[in-house]
C-alpha cells in the first residue's frame, strides 16, 4: 500500500511540474538547444539529421510546408502531438515543453529560418482545443492496415536496405 501512495504521490509532482512548465517562457537559443537534443532522441532516425527524410518513406522537414509557413504552426503541432499516417504520435511521451523546442527547432534548422519561437503554452492550447478523436478512429484504422500492408511486403521480399526500412517503419507504428 505504501508503494502504491509513493506512485500516487510521484503521479501528482509529474502532473504540478507539467502545469508548471506550460507557463515556462523559452529564449530562441534555450529552445533550439533543447529541440535539437529532443530531435536527436525522438526525430533523427525518420527524419534524419539534415532534415531530409528518406525519400518515399519518411518526408523532409528541411523546406517542407510544414515547417516554413506561418499558417501551417498548427498543423505542425498536431502532427507531433497526434501524429500522421506512419508518424507515431508523440503527444503521450513529450512534454509541451519538448514539443514546443522540438518544433521550434525543426521551423528554423538547416535553413528553414522562420524566426518562430513557439512556447509550452501554445503546445497546451494546441492539446486542449484539438478535437481529435473522430478523426483518430479513422487514422487508428488506417494505421492498422498500413502496418499489415508493410508486413506483407517484408515477408514477400528478400532482406535489403529497404525492407530494412520497413522493419523499422513497423516497429515505431506498434510502438505509438
Amino acid at each position: 500500500m505504501e508503494d502504491y501512495e509513493a506512485w500516487i504521490d510521484d503521479k501528482k509532482a509529474l502532473k504540478l511540474a507539467a502545469l508548471e512548465s506550460q507557463n515556462k517562457t523559452l529564449t530562441m537559443d534555450e529552445s533550439m538547444a533543447e529541440g535539437e537534443k529532443v530531435y536527436k532522441k525522438q526525430c533523427l532516425m525518420c527524419h534524419q539529421a539534415n532534415g531530409q527524410g528518406v525519400p518515399g518513406a519518411f518526408p523532409a522537414l528541411a523546406g517542407s510546408e510544414i515547417a516554413l509557413k506561418k499558417e501551417n504552426t498548427l498543423e505542425h503541432l498536431y502532427r507531433i502531438i497526434y501524429g500522421k499516417n506512419l508518424m507515431p504520435k508523440f503527444g503521450d511521451q513529450l512534454s509541451d515543453v519538448e514539443i514546443a523546442t522540438v518544433t521550434t527547432y525543426e521551423r528554423n534548422a538547416w535553413g528553414n529560418n522562420t524566426g518562430d519561437l513557439i512556447q509550452p503554452k501554445e503546445v497546451a492550447e494546441a492539446r486542449n482545443n484539438h478535437s481529435h478523436t473522430s478523426t483518430n478512429k479513422k487514422h487508428c484504422k488506417r494505421k492498422y492496415q498500413v502496418k499489415r500492408t508493410y508486413v506483407l511486403m517484408v515477408s514477400r521480399e528478400k532482406p535489403t536496405f529497404q525492407s530494412g526500412w520497413l522493419v523499422i517503419m513497423i516497429m515505431m507504428c506498434v510502438l505509438c
